[in-house]
């Protein structure tokens, strides 16, 4: 130790006099003041930067050279510690690191020094391409079209004699097709033919990552780790683990969009935290449709999804950041299956608690650095300068306020979320004051809830607090919020939580909502947990709050059908798939409590959607499950009719999966049921579900029964969609009776 002051003492001293307060340490870190690193000039540091510049540039180019112009050769070339794995350990994985990056910037430099046709500087770089991998394919192909265009033909040919000899000897392979082609074209002598080696690979990679809309403060340690682990192969699964509200989610999402263009197949968001824990099959099923919903991949039935989402991944080079895992993790399993299935996949996940696999890299996430009391530099810790920036529109600091800056930020142990919530309490509160409650709210706390960690409990106290800070509207409709699985429109938010778009947006300024992007709010984990704990303590609102949620999401639902049936519009399906989890959550509340009416007027369009988007088992699920019915000795004809739709609709998805019997079982009872109820909706369905059923099961005789019954109907009741099905089905029926002619005019 006394050696590290020393050292720490010769170091401070060779930055004097121009940057004396460049090293930051503390009891247990010791760092560069990020603040300063500007003012310093190193080829680690330029090379960085410009690379991220080429990335955000549309003149990527000259960034890009610059870049490669700083790099000379490994880190700290010849430089080894004997009694520091850890540093050596270090050292090498920032070597690779750098010099994976350079390999990727002299690639994309050659794709556009090829489309300009700049033919000099082409075969500099990719000279200086195979001076770093003598057996690289793109860069031997590089030359050879750069000197044949040149007019250089042999020189080409004895190019492709060299990459071929090199492959053979280092590699033990032969050259790609790709390769072979651009040699019989150059052979050939076909100049006035000969294309560019390649398409230019995209500048962009594809990404779904949502939009920023706070600064993001720190984490540069985690960030370089992050950065230096995605770019070795041997990490493949990464996971950041720590308590709720510690900041993986902004880690990982961060970590994701500097390292976007390691990707050529994209950097993918998953959040996992709507997905409910049920039994294992059923939870795997769940996981993959999310990964399929983030990634665009339309799943088709007859094909177990895992083998379509694992067909889609092997020939692709991405990143799934997998947010959320903890509530889940009985289908983990299904990581270790998709890295083992696709090789060129990377994972990387957050979770309050570890994957528990051999491969996993774990990454402990702790709260920012915060300075001591008496620090000088204080405003350069991440923690006071988030607390600083969160608190600008409420409070002007001072240099008196510091002390007390830092003392909060030690109280939540620098947790962004507690700092977050504490800077935005500003509004009604000094420092001095608030520091003061919160000590005394935790202390009572400790004694309450006894088993409670202690970052916990200063977290509950900092809740407690801003709830007495709220007025009663702005309480209500927390709670009321509180119902809501996941993101959700600021519309949904003024219905279901009887608020305006002001009181939306002062509860935002104070931290108790999250804005996920324009359009969709979200509330973080703990601040749900806690508003929940408040509703239930009320359970005629929080029953009034599930009513109003399931009657706002399914009549939505309802009323976004013509536009998505009829015109097909991406728009509309976006936002249905935006929103699917609280659609799902309504469906289950207002079977749960009965809501009959809601469930026949929506039933068909939650059909309808979850075809469009080819989740056919989950609507199967979703159908399965009874209504509650209140009186079960004596339902009114309302659940009856309800339950008419349940049959029905469930009968469909199973059909769909082959399972004729079930179906065909299902379909009759809902005929009876309309029958019986003398309910004209219902009886439009059934008898046009069972008209294609028996179509498909070979039944044309029973099936023109029900198909005079669906046009009656439907031409009755003005259902132009199913009008339109029943000619193309009576045209199928004149088929199968070989009446050609009259079936023509019905396709």
């Amino acid at each position: 130790r006394n050696n590290l002051r020393v050292v720490l003492h010769r170091l401070r001293k060779s930055f004097e006099p121009h940057l004396p307060e460049f090293v930051i340490t503390t009891k247990k870190t010791v760092q560069l003041d990020s603040q300063l690193l500007t003012q310093v000039k190193s080829d680690v540091l330029d090379f960085g930067r410009l690379i991220k510049t080429s990335a955000n540039s549309a003149e990527s180019l000259p960034p890009l050279l610059q870049a490669l112009s700083c790099y000379s050769g490994d880190l700290l070339a010849g430089i080894y510690l004997d009694d520091s794995e850890p540093f050596n350990e270090w050292l090498l994985i920032q070597r690779e690191r750098l010099h994976h990056q350079n390999l990727i910037a002299c690639e994309q430099a050659l794709q556009l020094l090829q489309q300009q046709h700049d033919y000099e500087q082409l075969t500099h770089y990719a000279n200086h391409l195979l001076g770093l991998e003598a057996w690289h394919e793109g860069a031997h192909r590089s030359l050879m079209w750069a000197l044949a265009q040149r007019g250089n033909r042999q020189g080409a040919l004895k190019q492709y004699a060299t990459c071929c000899d090199l492959l053979a000897n280092e590699l033990g392979v032969d050259p790609s097709k790709e390769t072979v082609d651009l040699f019989h074209q150059i052979k050939a002598d076909a100049l006035e033919k000969l294309a560019p080696v390649a398409k230019p690979k995209k500048t962009t990679t594809q990404s779904n990552l949502p939009a920023t809309t706070t600064q993001f403060f720190g984490r540069d340690a985690e960030l370089a780790q992050l950065s230096a682990l995605l770019e070795n192969p041997a990490y493949r699964l990464i996971t950041l683990v720590g308590m709720g509200g510690i900041g993986k989610t902004r880690l990982a999402l961060e970590a994701a969009r500097q390292n976007i263009m390691r990707f050529p197949d994209g950097v993918w968001f998953v959040p996992l935290a709507t997905l409910a824990n049920t039994q294992k099959q059923l939870l795997e099923i769940q996981i993959v449709e999310a990964i399929a919903n983030a990634v665009n991949l339309t799943l088709h039935d007859g094909i177990p999804v895992t083998d379509q989402l694992v067909k889609w991944l092997q020939s692709r080079k991405l990143l799934l950041v997998l947010d959320n895992w903890e509530h889940i993790i009985e289908g983990v399993d299904l990581v270790g299956m998709l890295l083992k299935s696709a090789e060129y996949l990377n994972i990387l996940c957050t979770s309050q608690i570890i994957l528990d696999f051999q491969m996993e890299r774990i990454i402990e996430i702790e709260g920012l650095p915060v300075p001591s009391p008496n620090e000088a530099q204080a405003t350069h810790f991440a923690s006071i300068q988030l607390f600083t920036q969160r608190s600008e529109q409420f409070a002007k600091l001072t240099t008196a306020d510091m002390p007390d800056v830092i003392r909060l930020c030690a109280f939540f142990a620098g947790h962004p979320l507690g700092i977050e919530l504490a800077a935005a309490a500003l509004q009604h509160n000094t420092v001095q004051n608030l520091l003061s409650t919160l000590v005394h709210s935790a202390q009572g706390l400790a004694v309450t809830f006894r088993d409670l960690p202690l970052r916990h409990r200063n977290i509950r106290a900092l809740f407690d607090h801003i709830w007495v800070l709220l007025d009663e509207q702005e309480r209500e409709t927390m709670q009321k919020l509180a119902v809501m699985r996941g993101q959700f429109s600021e519309q949904a938010a003024i219905i279901v939580g009887q608020s305006d778009s002001e009181r939306l947006f002062d509860l935002y300024d104070k931290s108790l909502l999250q804005r996920v992007s324009a359009e969709y709010f979200d509330l973080h984990n703990l601040t749900m947990q806690y508003m929940r704990e408040k509703l239930a303590q009320q359970p005629a609102l929080q029953q009034q709050s599930i009513q109003r949620h399931a009657h706002y999401y399914l009549n939505w639902l309802t009323a976004q059908r013509d536009n998505f049936i009829r015109h097909n519009n991406k728009a509309v399906k976006q936002a249905l798939l935006n929103e699917y989890a609280n659609i799902k959550l309504a469906w289950g509340s207002a079977l749960d409590n009965g809501y009959a009416t809601l469930i026949c007027l929506s039933a068909r369009s939650l059909t309808t959607f979850i075809s469009a988007v080819n989740r056919l088992k989950e609507g199967a699920r979703l159908f399965s499950h009874p209504i509650h019915i209140k009186n079960q000795t004596s339902p009114t004809a309302q659940e009856t009719t309800a339950q008419g739709w349940l049959f029905c609709q469930h009968a469909y998805f199973l059909f769909q999966f082959g399972k004729l019997e079930i179906a065909e079982a299902l379909f009759q009872q809902a005929d009876e049921i309309a029958t019986t109820v003398g309910d004209r909706q219902l009886a439009l369905q059934v008898a046009y579900r069972m008209c294609d059923f028996l179509i498909t099961k070979g039944d044309f005789s029973q099936s023109a029964k029900y198909l005079d019954r669906s046009e009656q109907l439907a031409l009755a009741l003005e259902d132009d969609v199913i009008v339109g099905f029943t000619k193309l089905y009576r045209g199928a029926i004149l088929v199968n009776q070989r009446e050609y002619k009259l079936a023509l005019p019905y396709f």
